[in-house]
């Protein structure tokens, strides 16, 4: 009967039997299972453990009692549920295969793989082990062989949704945005009321470019799930990439995160416990789910090597990613504390975060992937602090401080976006050369007798917007060239239509295809000028420009991650690079090729340029930050609120 559906007659069926054989246990199992698929979940448990009071050695018990418990969220009792299935009957493959899921969830999902193809050794033909399977590989970053089982668990079960999501995202994050919609939409007629897929199809729509379509997607996510943060952080990170918001409705919309979240602080406020001793040693927490081999890593490792060596601080570190790579090995030594918090809840996460003693938490993620900004609305720490993944405002009331500089945030309009007090830095991180960097090389033009433009930033910050201002310059400057690197082939025809629409010929254009670190650096030997996208600026790609000796053309706006590039140009005196509109946009760029000569001695001396300005002296941002620390620990001490912080800030030059 339950097959049939008639769920509630099933259960009345088994409620009868066991009224006649209490000590049925085949009746208190399958009583359970249809209580679970009723939703009944408390019930379903007391069924489970019926039968495991009176046979203690049943396996489907066991089983079915684990996933009651991973349906409530405890993981932990759900895991020793199925290994203790498994102990009985090791070829339970629905026990294999669910245990394989929590690992996942857990974030270890190289022992999720590890119970998966255990599982697939018992039963192949289950399309949920195959789900299971690809989830641990997507996250072991072997995407190749994530889309290969989900497609095997689709060829199996055509109308599973979660499967038709998940090979979407993973194609999405190779770049594959136009497949991968399609899978997306696909799984959104399957399921049209699951807030995740519509917040996946905006992914990949933002991936493409078209902002306005993914916008629509987001709020329709939060319209079927209000309380979905994910959703909300995702649409603000695409607003920031879109031309058509303005600062003041940018700020509006981050504020409207912070009211939507607030009151989770206020419980907690009256709940800190640290000792009120403004000149003991400090314990910072980190948060951040790129503790890996990532741009916020890259900015972040030199600064930890300053800020371990203090007496006066512990670093912990509060890892949101389940991979590990070497980068990670690196930088676990700069911290006292390494936590792992993959799979873990908000509130979860800020009660361990207190019971660490943590002081002072900072957020390096802001509006991006993996964020806990949850965590933070629950005022995991004393003082909190956002910084570095981000450029711009949480929104949220109980965050307290922004780490900035005075072009990325240059007066009292641009600190009215943030809700959070602005400390003014030497500069707004310190940046590491990479290693495998090659020379530097005489400027390009005079070997190839024109000038060529590059861009070396993701597809989604490249709009048809920003390809209008970049051709207006192109059609300046006739015999120029334009090289775009790392954009994926599905999105090349597009962006080269966008440049035929504003009179710039294909010929005109050369892609170069992703590659690693060596390859990406040594194309800058293609490169004369480097062109930021806008609204949202290059960081780290202008940053890898400079260090090559090639400068970027920069667009400034009022927002914060539309004043990044003009940060960093500041930081080298490189205002000519800086442009307050289209116009002169196009001005500076074509006054910047009139004279290769100037051009060439730039390119030989920015290397050196870069080496002498406060971005790459991470012991002087170091001594700025632990300064800023002390200053916002003290104020706390004193009963004081949040206020502004200068630490060694440099003037502001640039519009």
């Amino acid at each position: 009967m339950a097959d049939a559906g008639r769920l509630a007659d099933a259960a009345d069926s088994y409620r009868r039997a066991l009224q006649l054989h209490p000590r049925y246990t085949a009746a208190h199992v399958q009583l359970g299972q249809v209580q679970q698929a009723l939703g009944q979940s408390q019930d379903a448990a007391r069924s489970y453990q019926r039968a495991l009071e009176i046979q203690p050695d049943l396996a489907p018990a066991h089983l079915g009692l684990g996933n009651v418990l991973k349906s409530l969220g405890r993981n932990d009792e759900a895991l020793d549920c199925y290994r203790r299935a498994l102990a009985i009957d090791p070829d339970l493959s629905m026990a294999w295969n669910n245990l394989g899921a929590i690992f996942n969830d857990l974030g270890m999902p190289a022992r999720a793989l590890a119970c998966c193809r255990q599982a697939l050794q018992l039963e192949p033909a289950l399309a949920q082990v195959h789900y299971n399977l690809a989830n641990a590989q997507r996250d072991l970053n072997q995407p190749d062989e994530a889309v290969a089982a989900y497609r095997q668990a689709l060829a199996l079960q055509p109308q599973f949704a979660d499967a038709w999501l998940n090979l979407g995202s993973t194609l999405a994050t190779q770049g594959q945005s136009d497949v991968a919609q399609q899978c997306l939409r696909e799984a959104l007629t399957l399921a049209p009321r699951d807030a995740r897929v519509h917040v996946n199809l905006a992914n990949a729509l933002k991936d493409l470019g078209h902002f306005d379509e993914a916008m629509l997607a987001y709020r329709r996510a939060l319209e079927l799930r209000p309380d979905y943060a994910e959703a909300r952080s995702n649409l603000l990170f695409c607003l920031s990439h879109g031309s058509g918001v303005d600062a003041p409705q940018w700020s509006a919309e981050h504020r409207a995160f912070g009211a939507h979240h607030d009151g989770l602080a206020l419980q907690h406020e009256a709940t800190q416990s640290n000792a009120k001793d403004p000149e003991r040693r400090l314990n910072i927490g980190f948060v951040s789910a790129d503790l890996r081999s990532h741009a916020v890593a890259s900015f972040l490792e030199p600064l930890l090597e300053c800020l371990c060596q203090s007496t006066r601080l512990t670093l912990h570190a509060y890892s949101n990613h389940p991979l590990e790579d070497d980068t990670t090995l690196r930088l676990k030594r700069s911290f006292a504390h390494w936590n792992r918090v993959v799979g873990i809840s908000d509130a979860q996460l800020a009660e361990r975060v207190r019971n660490d003693g943590i002081d002072i938490l900072v957020d390096l993620s802001g509006h991006t992937g993996g964020n806990r900004l949850l965590t933070f609305a629950r005022r995991a720490a004393p003082v909190q602090v956002s910084w570095l993944g981000y450029p711009g405002t949480t929104g949220l009331a109980a965050m307290d401080y922004y780490l900035a500089d005075r072009v990325l945030v240059p007066d009292d309009d641009a600190r009215a976006l943030f809700t959070e007090e602005i400390v003014y830095l030497p500069a707004i991180a310190p940046y590491l050369p990479p290693s495998q960097a090659p020379d530097v090389n005489p400027l390009p033009a005079l070997r190839h007798g024109h000038i060529t433009f590059g861009s070396f930033n993701r597809m989604s910050k490249l709009s048809l917007s920003v390809v209008a201002v970049w051709s207006m310059l192109l059609r300046e400057v006739p015999s120029a060239r334009m090289g775009l690197a790392g954009l994926p082939p599905t999105a090349q025809d597009r962006v080269t239509g966008w440049f035929e629409e504003h009179g710039v010929d294909r010929y005109r254009l050369r892609f170069f295809p992703r590659c690693g670190m060596a390859e990406y650096l040594a194309i800058h030997h293609e490169v004369d000028i480097c062109l930021d996208t806008f609204p949202y600026n290059g960081g780290t790609t202008t940053s890898h420009a400079l260090w090559m000796g090639v400068p970027t053309l920069t667009l400034a706006g009022s927002s914060p991650q539309a004043r990044v590039g003009a940060a960093i140009l500041n930081l080298l005196g490189l205002r000519a690079f800086v442009a307050a509109s289209p116009r002169e946009f196009v001005e500076r760029g074509t006054s910047a090729v009139a004279d290769l000569n100037a051009l060439a001695q730039l390119r030989a001396g920015l290397r050196s340029r870069l080496q002498g300005c406060p971005a790459t002296q991470p012991a002087l941002i170091g001594d700025a930050l632990e300064r800023a620390f002390r200053l916002m620990w003290q104020r706390w001490c004193e009963g004081l609120p949040p206020a502004p912080l200068d630490v060694g800030a440099a003037p502001a030059t640039v519009p």
